[in-house]
């Protein structure tokens, strides 16, 4: 618990170090705003060096400049977290172009595979009809060798027959 106290201490001295000078300006240009009506704009104009603050001047860099070390971290993370938000959705957007691109080539090529397929299926039915014309060809031409081969066969037998009848 010790150790909690002295390092939020610490913390603190260090955001007290960090804004001493810019708290000590703050706080002259409050009151200088506050008892403005006390000091005539004529003699401000006469000066050799003349400084107006305003409100919404201080107001603006308040969130930045009075912030301290865990203040200034915080919007150090902010900001690079953005930074990293912001190019990861880049990378992403490219990376989802690329898919798509992808995509669309896959989708040609599937298109084109599938037009040879179709081109080979065509040749394929066309060398099948082919060949079954060759092989119905081929039968006929064996039932007319064997017509032919049983005719003859038919024929030496009446012949033998006729030499046997004549003998």
């Amino acid at each position: 618990m010790l150790n909690l106290l002295i390092a939020i201490m610490g913390d603190t001295y260090d955001r007290v170090q960090e804004v001493a000078k810019e708290s000590q300006l703050k706080e002259i240009c409050m009151f200088i705003e506050e008892f403005d009506y006390l000091f005539p704009e004529e003699e401000f104009q006469k000066a050799p060096f003349t400084c107006i603050v305003t409100r919404e001047a201080s107001l603006e860099k308040e969130g930045n400049e009075w912030d301290g070390r865990i203040g200034a971290l915080k919007t150090f993370m902010g900001r690079l977290m953005k930074t990293h938000n912001d190019q990861r959705n880049k990378i992403q957007e490219k990376q989802e172009r690329k898919i798509d691109q992808l995509k669309e080539k896959i989708e040609k090529g599937q298109d084109v595979m599938k037009k040879e397929v179709e081109g080979v299926k065509k040749e394929v039915e066309e060398v099948r009809k082919g060949q079954e014309k060759l092989a119905q060809e081929l039968s006929e031409q064996m039932k007319r060798i064997e017509n032919l081969l049983l005719g003859k066969k038919a024929m030496e037998t009446s012949n033998e027959k006729k030499k046997l009848s004549k003998e």
